[in-house]
């Protein structure tokens, strides 16, 4: 927590390009190291028959953090330091809050096995021994399913300004509007999801359907360069991440490896959410560049049927 305040204070005192980028990619780093540890808390401490439910609840944070924050941030669109003061508050809040509700004991007098040689290097390496296969086709769809929404979230603010040609304040109306459809949608779903996948034992199903929705929501927006599109998009979709995010990380646990590195192959799992983050808007970027804003809608798209596609390959999941 304290490494990503640091490079949000960094964040407001850097003036070119290339300071943006360098901090960034620390404040990225700092985030997955505080990340990777909470997700793992899933695979420790939820029963087997009840990963859906606790998963939920990674979901609901998840979906309305995202929307929230969009909210508040585009109210600072012309104060962007005042936002990241804001923020920087929030996070130590926030984060002091969630230790107080963990209120897990230390593991200080637990036995921890030394390592060596090849075992110390195979703590830090990708899985390739054990059975992998389900593992790594629900990494690579989950980078492709984040990788598309982040071709939309990573420029939302410019799909109204420059593809949909709103004024700046126009474009901040808007952007509330559909943060808050984002909430709705996000949170009704994410509170389902996971009972849900309980209840039926459709993790896979689930997982697939939701980045079939979001595939479909963010091809929306190419139909027409205007705001309604934003807002179908962001119900699809808001629907979507409640879905996924409620049931995603309880399918990631089943498909483990190894569960004696559980919380090193989850902090994997976590880094194809970082990297979906960091790939989806250069893939945006590049299409942008290449034809302009329109094909970029599609393109998405596909990112997503290609991921809901692996996902369904998984055999160790109904």
């Amino acid at each position: 927590m304290l490494s990503t305040v640091i490079c949000f204070y960094f964040l407001t005192r850097v003036t070119t390009i290339t300071g943006i980028i360098i901090n960034w990619s620390l404040f990225q780093v700092a985030l997955n190291m505080m990340v990777a540890p909470l997700v793992a808390f899933i695979a420790d401490k939820a029963p087997k028959k009840y990963r859906g439910s606790i998963s939920a609840f990674y979901g609901v944070g998840m979906n309305i953090g995202t929307p929230v924050g969009t909210m508040i941030a585009s109210r600072y669109i012309t104060n962007v330091n005042h936002g990241i003061y804001l923020f920087m508050v929030f996070e130590v809040i926030f984060t002091l809050i969630g230790l107080a509700l963990v209120g897990d004991g230390s593991n200080r007098g637990e036995k921890v096995e030394k390592l060596h040689g090849s075992e110390l290097f195979e703590a830090f390496s990708f899985p390739i021994h054990e059975d992998i296969r389900d593992f790594y086709l629900a990494v690579f769809g989950k980078l492709l399913f984040v990788s598309a929404q982040f071709v939309i979230t990573g420029y939302q603010l410019y799909i109204f300004t420059d593809y949909m040609k709103l004024s700046a304040t126009s474009a901040t109306q808007n952007l509330s509007v559909m943060s808050l459809i984002l909430l709705v949608a996000g949170v009704s779903f994410a509170v389902i999801g996971g009972p849900l996948a309980d209840k039926f034992h459709s993790l896979k199903l689930l997982v697939a359907l939701s980045t079939v929705a979001m595939g479909i929501g963010v091809a929306i927006p190419a139909l027409d360069p205007a705001p309604w599109t934003m807002f179908v998009y962001a119900g699809l979709s808001g629907a979507a991440m409640g879905m996924y995010n409620s049931v995603d990380q309880a399918l990631n646990v089943t498909v483990l490896p190894n569960p004696n590195s559980a919380a090193k192959d989850l902090g994997i799992v976590n880094l194809a959410n970082s990297l979906g983050q960091v790939f989806g808007p250069i893939v945006a970027s590049m299409i942008i560049g290449f034809s302009g804003y329109r094909l970029m809608f599609p393109m998405a798209g596909v990112m997503c049927l290609v991921g809901a596609t692996l996902i369904l390959m998984i055999r160790k999941v109904h």
